[in-house]
């Protein structure tokens, strides 16, 4: 679905993701920006301060016009495509409580384009960004602080797989849940409550494992920046830059799981879209 969905909305998808490279292009380069614009001031120069001023609103702008065109779109392609869903589980006599329960999946696609999809983008922007700016200043530091927000991104994409396999399990419960509550029997959705409870706790387990090895490895690489920078004879701005740029690179490798996670998501919802 995701294929005939980029199809049929292909110009809008595109010129709303040009306009979401725009707005992180931008704040990518604020803390070089801000970092100029600190050993400005330390010199009592301005100029360098008013044009980080002047980005911070145009991406603030940018990002605002994005934000309040994206929905719009999106939430016209969910209406479309869930009725369209829908329309092909009642013509494969799909029964009532399976129905209620898959018509939801669909809300998974147009939320991926709106909200996974920019942040996986700005995420490997960002990423690219801080990696070329710590090099810049201390080469061998930014391969290695690169080579660690890899290693995050892949331990991401790893606990994705598992998530998978509980999705799935979760899905099943959903539609045994939706059955009970079909027939009105209150002991059955008790209990299918608490097997979605159990799998929820263990999906969270799974994305706090996935958070806490991103973080490690993020307080590794800050560690090791910090000392190798502040050997070397460089300005204020140019550390604060540097270890913005190391800090928002973990964070944006912890965000692209989200990323991993609803295209594992994506594909159970497949699976049982598809199957009766």
């Amino acid at each position: 679905m995701l294929k005939e969905i980029f199809k049929d909305h292909k110009g809008w998808i595109i010129f709303t993701y040009s306009v979401t490279v725009l707005e992180f292009v931008i704040f990518g380069l604020l803390p070089y920006l801000l970092g100029r614009a600190i050993d400005a001031l330390l010199a009592e120069q301005i100029n360098d301060f008013i044009i980080y001023v002047g980005c911070c609103v145009i991406g603030l702008a940018v990002g605002f016009f994005r934000r309040r065109m994206d929905t719009r779109v999106f939430m016209d392609i969910w209406r479309r495509k869930a009725t369209f869903a829908v329309g092909g589980l009642i013509d494969r006599g799909i029964s009532t409580p399976k129905l209620f329960s898959r018509a939801e999946l669909v809300k998974l696609y147009p939320d991926f384009f709106e909200f996974t999809v920019p942040m996986a983008i700005s995420s490997v922007l960002e990423i690219v960004i801080a990696s070329v700016m710590i090099c810049l200043v201390v080469p061998w530091v930014g391969l290695v602080v690169t080579a660690l927000a890899v290693l995050s991104v892949l331990f991401a994409y790893f606990f994705s797989c598992v998530i998978r396999v509980i999705e799935r399990r979760l899905q099943k419960i959903r539609e045994k849940k939706d059955d009970a509550l079909s027939n009105r029997d209150l002991e059955g959705v008790s209990e299918e409550y608490q097997c979605l409870q159990k799998e929820w706790v263990r999906r969270s387990d799974l994305d706090a494992y996935c958070w806490g090895v991103c973080d490690l490895l993020g307080i590794v690489a800050i560690v090791i920046l910090i000392v190798a920078i502040t050997k070397e004879n460089f300005t204020a701005g140019v550390i604060l830059a540097s270890v913005t740029y190391c800090v928002k690179m973990f964070i944006r490798s912890g965000f692209l799981a989200y990323f991993f996670n609803h295209i594992q998501e994506i594909d159970v919802a497949n699976q049982f879209l598809n199957s009766d």
